[in-house]
Formats: structure tokens, sequence, C-alpha cells
């Protein structure tokens, strides 16, 4: 590894080699020779150091961490674009364009799905397309058009996939074998599908030589039922069982979404006198919705002192009582295809 050293380290270390009989103060002749050549020095320690960063895995970073990651066999995931349905009133070609009013996002017809029912692509790729909502106005020339709104996600765009992100998905590659027909297999199958954000596998689920995938989408929701076909069509096409997808011979893939699952929540709190109650209940919320999507259904549990710490560390809150989920004074335990969803937080506040 290399020992960086500092300018003034460099420069005096080159001074130290000349005799003392030399004048080597600031100034000098010899000083303003031997300064430039340390300060390139310094700059050449500094990229040796960055260069030793960039070669291993848990230091590199962008380009560099792409090509090294491409060394194990993973690729960076690219940011791709949300597809979302849309109602007209008429007929529209195929390929039209439109804008979303209000914003800066542009959709494209990508098929026509029944009906005035049509499926639109985002033109900008990444996550930003799966939230807009408003009017669709045409940007391409249609007579008459009697307008449509933006409808529900079918599968949700994504961000370029970030370093951190990337680290960790070559460092459960490396560490976790994958084989055809694997747990390890189906999740990286998962994770490489676009729209796909997470899978829980359930082997002989139904017996001998079946599999269950139940699937969120890239945003931690449930999957609409168009991106549950395609990647059963990816996974383990019909006639299932014959190899036709990416699943071994002799598989029976089912792929379902989880269930989204209501929790309610209740509590008593006591809080401090210049405390916004506002401000509270929309963190709660947030806060809540956060632990649920992430923690909570990784856990297959919604833990009351989980939730009671969550309120708790809320700026204004000073205590936490008479906790219930969904009615209950306990702890809630999940099904493997549960997928936690807050219904409603009701914070009492104290007398």
């Amino acid at each position: 590894m290399t020992k960086g050293k500092e300018y003034t380290e460099i420069l005096d270390d080159m001074l130290n080699r000349f005799d003392d009989k030399y004048d080597k103060r600031q100034g000098s002749i010899l000083y303003n020779l031997v300064a430039p050549a340390a300060q390139e020095v310094a700059i050449q320690y500094t990229a040796l150091t960055a260069y030793e960063d960039i070669n291993f895995l848990d230091t590199s970073y962008g380009e560099y961490l792409t090509r090294l990651c491409r060394q194990f066999g993973v690729e960076r995931l690219p940011a791709t674009a949300a597809i979302r349905v849309a109602e007209f009133e008429q007929e529209i070609p195929i390929g039209t364009r439109f804008s979303v009013i209000d914003s800066k996002l542009n959709f494209r017809v990508l098929e026509r799905k029944s009906g005035l029912n049509y499926n639109l692509i985002a033109e900008q790729p990444g996550r930003a397309s799966n939230y807009v909502r408003g009017e669709l106005i045409n940007i391409d020339a249609i007579k008459n058009f009697e307008g449509a709104e933006i409808g529900r996600v079918i599968v949700p765009g994504e961000d370029l996939e970030t370093d951190e992100q990337l680290r960790k998905r070559t460092i459960e590659y490396i560490h976790t074998p994958t084989l055809n027909g694997n747990v390890a297999q189906y999740k990286a199958w998962a994770k490489e599908f676009k729209g796909v954000g997470g899978v829980l596998v359930e082997s002989l689920w139904n017996g001998p030589n079946t599999v269950k995938l139940s699937i969120v989408d890239s945003d931690g929701d449930e999957a609409s039922p168009e991106l549950v076909q395609k990647f059963q069509r990816f996974i383990d096409p019909e006639p299932k069982g014959h190899g036709l997808g990416v699943a071994p011979i002799g598989a029976f893939v089912t792929v379902a979404s989880v269930q989204g699952f209501a929790i309610t929540i209740e509590c008593t709190i006591k809080i401090a006198e210049d405390a916004d109650v506002d401000y509270i209940n929309d963190q709660a919320e947030d806060d809540l919705k956060s632990y649920l999507k992430l923690e909570a259904f990784k856990e297959k549990e919604v833990r009351t002192y989980k939730v009671a710490t969550i309120i708790d560390r809320i700026d204004g809150v000073l205590d936490v009582d008479d906790l219930l989920i969904n009615g209950q004074n306990a702890s809630l335990t999940l099904s493997n295809t549960d997928l936690p969803r807050l219904d409603e937080v009701t914070l009492n506040v104290a007398g």
C-alpha cells in the first residue's frame, strides 16, 4: 500500500538532502528550485493513492467500479423507463408523443391494450416518471384531441444503479454461489429484471419441483398484473416446466405479487409544550411507512417496540403509551406474502 506524503513533508525531505551550507530559506534560489518538484511529487502521491482505491471493491467508484464488477460477471443496472397506462376518448396512433401538464416529462404510446386503453412509455428513464400525475398534452398533432390523464404504473422506471447498490449486489454475488435452480439464482434473476424490486422464494410450495416467487416492484409496492405476467414469461412461460424461460427444465415456477396488508397504529403520546402536532403526525406517517416497507416486510413482523421507538424519536414527542397495532397490544406476525402498508395512524395527545 502506498503511504501518502504531504507537500510540506516532501519539500522538507528534499531540502534536507542538501548540505546546510546552502541557503534553504523560503525565497532562496534552492528553495524555489525544489518547491515545484515537491509539489509535483505530492500530486503523484495523491494519484497513486486514488489508483489503489479504484482497484478494490470496497473503495472503488463510478466507471472504475463498473469495470471492476464486470470482472466478476456483474453489470451495473441501467436506468429504465416507466410504462404507464392511459385511457383515451379516441383512437391514438402508436408512437404518438405526449407531455404531462406542469412537468418536463414526456411519454410515447407503446401499444394498445384493449378498447381505448393504451400503454405509454416514458421518454426519460428513471423513477421520476413513476410519480407524475396530471393531464396529457399531445406533442404530435392529433385532430380534435379530446384529452386524457396519465394512469397507473404498469412497470416502474428505475434510476441508474448507484455505486453502493452495485457494490452490495456484487459482494452478494461473490459470497453466494448462483447456480441454475437454487434460491440465490432466482433472487439474482429478480434483481436484474426491469421493474422488479425484490422477491420471496418459496421452494416446494405446492409439491415436488414447484417454486413460488412473490415479487414487489422497484418501489417496494405490490407488482402490477402486467409486471407479474412479464416476469412469469421470463422465468417459466406456459407450458410450465418445459425450460422455455430461464428456469431449468422440470421446475414449475409460479410468479405472483405480494399482497398488501393494512396496518393501523394507535397510541397515546405526551408532547412538549412548543411541539407542532401536525409535524409530529406527518413525520410519524412517513417514518412508519418506511419501516413497514423496508424492515417489517423483511422480518415478517411488525414489532411494537420498534413502532414505539420510531414515534418516540420524533422531535417534540416525550413519551409513547397504550400502543395498539391493528387493535392489539402486541407485535403482529406477517405471512411470507404479506406486504404491510400503513392504513391509518392515530396519535392521541395526552392532556
